[in-house]
């Protein structure tokens, strides 16, 4: 809960200029205005409609005693989203222009926090991607080797069978040369 009293944005209307301007001190404290001002005091940025609350006031009996009610109304417990703290000397338009910059600053750091965060999650994909990627090319080549592996045992396997084939064939045939010559030779 705020009040209007604490806040940069209460304004006081210059008579002759129309200008807003700071609420000073002394009528913060007395609710009577000081120099060429009227009432009522005003939210700079309307946020909080203190005019209507000050002639609602005033309709029940406080048209006497303009301070009470200006004080009544300043001083009221409420809730605000756009309450500044009052720093002397500065306009309410001040007021309002340093609230911009607060929340530019802001916008500007949680722009650049949540860039930072992107850019992080970015570089953790990126990794999760690379290492994903150096996965599958280690299990590629090891399934490449396994290949290359079971081709070589397979030509060894064959080249084998080959080298019997041949060191068997000239035995089967000499093997039958001499049956046949032994027929032959028993025929005679």
């Amino acid at each position: 809960m705020v009040r209007c009293v604490e806040c940069g944005l209460l304004t006081a209307r210059h008579r002759e200029t129309r200008e807003c301007q700071e609420v000073e001190q002394p009528t913060r404290e007395t609710g009577t205005l000081t120099g060429p001002h009227e009432l009522p005091l005003t939210c700079f940025v309307h946020a909080q409609r203190i005019d209507v609350e000050f002639h609602e006031h005033k309709k029940q009996g406080g048209e006497g005693n303009l301070p009470r009610v200006t004080l009544e109304v300043i001083e009221q417990q409420r809730e605000c989203g756009q309450f500044t703290p009052w720093h002397p000397g500065s306009s309410p338009k001040e007021h309002a222009e340093m609230v911009r910059e607060e929340l530019l600053r802001k916008s500007i750091a949680d722009r650049e926090a949540a860039d930072r965060a992107w850019r992080a999650e970015q570089d953790e994909k990126r990794r999760e991607a690379e290492a994903a990627q150096k996965e599958a090319d280690r299990r590629f080549h090891q399934e490449q080797r396994a290949e290359d592996l079971a081709r070589s045992e397979r030509i060894r396997k064959e080249d084998l069978r080959q080298r019997w084939l041949l060191a068997i064939l000239p035995i089967i045939a000499g093997a039958i040369g001499f049956f046949i010559a032994w027929v032959m030779g028993l025929k005679k």
